[in-house]
């Protein structure tokens, strides 16, 4: 697999994961709220800004493909 990837929010509560180099989806990734800030992707990883339904908006980092969370802190 791909060591390239591309993210971006779809608008309809997830996160695409595509592999830059062969142009196909390889992973999803479900934030918990709303997304705010374009997805950042380096190297392997991914981070963007959620908002929660209760206004907590809390930045998180994503492995990728997979989309298990890294790490997250407050914005």
């Amino acid at each position: 697999m791909s060591n390239f990837y591309t993210v971006h929010d779809t608008g309809q509560g997830y996160v695409k994961v595509v592999d830059a180099e062969k142009g196909v989806q390889v992973g999803v990734i479900s934030p918990r709220g709303k997304v705010l800030t374009p997805p950042i992707v380096n190297g392997n990883q991914c981070s963007f800004v959620v908002e929660t339904p209760d206004g907590t908006k809390t930045g998180t980092v994503y492995q990728l493909p997979n989309g298990q969370i890294v790490n997250q802190f407050r914005v």
